[in-house]
């Protein structure tokens, strides 16, 4: 899902690359490495197969290979670094699937809203 920006600090993107700084530009829940800012692909990927890493196999995906950082409790509001945790695509996504969940009925009720449907109180 898309970040929703304004819900972010002005700042977030310096709090974020420190986060990423921090883990070593590496997901802190599978290992996975990732791409630093400015690193071309060829060269993160003849790293990779340099270090014998095994997520060589996957360097046709880029994406896969990007860093996030995720709020542990779902507030992005709340950018205390114990509630920071820098995390690949894939581990961001399992971490956010259950809450992503309980407000799917939610989601789908504002994306109409927000399209002209009017919600009928009382039905």
């Amino acid at each position: 899902m898309p970040m929703k920006r304004h819900l972010y600090p002005s700042n977030w993107d310096t709090i974020a690359t420190i986060i990423k700084y921090m883990a070593d530009w590496h997901c802190t829940k599978c290992g996975r490495p990732c791409r630093r800012p400015g690193q071309m692909w060829d060269v993160f990927c003849w790293e990779l197969r340099h270090e014998g890493s095994k997520w060589c196999q996957e360097t046709d995906k880029p994406g896969r290979f990007v860093l996030t950082v995720a709020h542990l409790d779902q507030n992005p509001g709340n950018n205390a670094r114990e509630n920071l945790k820098a995390l690949c695509p894939t581990c961001h996504n399992r971490h956010d699937a259950k809450a992503r969940a309980i407000n799917r009925s939610h989601t789908r009720v504002v994306k109409l809203e927000d399209a002209g449907q009017f919600r009928i109180k009382g039905v």
